[in-house]
């Protein structure tokens, strides 16, 4: 499983390897098209609205935001895989990137 943080720029900074995501789990970042995903991996997870993850949802945006122009994912945004990440970002990234 993986849980999507945020869409951003290519070009924006990535995270800093000290920022982690939920379980602090180390983020990671997919890049299709001229966008990228931030994302972290999970064996199990089942996010709660409860105010340690979303605080720490919060936290991974927030850091983000300060690196580039970020497009927040809503709370609890998960994929079964990569793949499915790509597949998403490839049918996203002509409505997103700049002409």
């Amino acid at each position: 499983m993986i849980y999507v943080y945020a869409i951003r720029e290519v070009e924006a900074a990535p995270p800093a390897p000290e920022q982690r995501g939920l379980g602090a789990t180390r983020l990671r970042v997919m890049e299709c098209d001229g966008i990228a995903a931030v994302f972290s991996r999970h064996r199990t997870l089942r996010p709660r609205p409860v105010p340690t993850m979303m605080w720490s949802h919060e936290a991974v945006v927030e850091h983000l935001m300060r690196r580039g122009p970020v497009l927040p994912l809503r709370f609890g945004t998960m994929l079964g895989d990569e793949r499915a990440l790509r597949a998403i970002l490839s049918g996203l990234a002509r409505k997103f990137v700049r002409v």
